[in-house]
């Protein structure tokens, strides 16, 4: 450590303190071996067989209804509705109910109009989306 300077009035002056480029270069220089410059590329999650994009895409069903939907898996589905003379993408829960042994619908969910769910898909396929997620991993 450096010898503490003393200013005209005679108070102890502290050293500047280093920034952290020149603490790195220092550090560099002590060393005998350098390190090699920490890797920036993620490795895949799975490594061994690619998943089969064919296998894993979700098939369109018909529901008692007659309305078409895509399951999602844990009790969710989207499906595609008319209400009041408009179509409705419907992304919502299900639940079974006790008696009967059937899926019903559940109020967590959403109805999304034509307009609100072009505006999803195009989120979707210009990747903002993705992005978004994946900057909060």
């Amino acid at each position: 450590m450096p010898p503490k300077r003393k200013s005209t009035d005679g108070q102890d002056i502290k050293p500047a303190k280093k920034s952290k480029k020149v603490a790195i270069e220092d550090e560099s220089e002590s060393e005998e071996a350098p390190r090699p410059p920490p890797s920036t590329v993620k490795k895949p999650k799975f490594a061994g067989k690619d998943p089969d994009p064919v296998e894993d895409s979700p098939k369109l069903q018909i529901n008692e209804s007659k309305e078409k939907f895509v399951d999602l898996g844990k009790n969710k589905r989207v499906t595609i509705r008319e209400f009041k003379k408009s179509v409705l993408v419907d992304i919502r829960e299900f639940y079974t109910d006790k008696s009967t042994d059937e899926m019903k619908p559940g109020k967590k969910g959403i109805s999304l109009s034509l307009e609100q769910y072009q505006a999803l898909k195009s989120a979707i396929v210009a990747g903002v989306l993705d992005e978004a997620v994946d900057e909060l991993k």
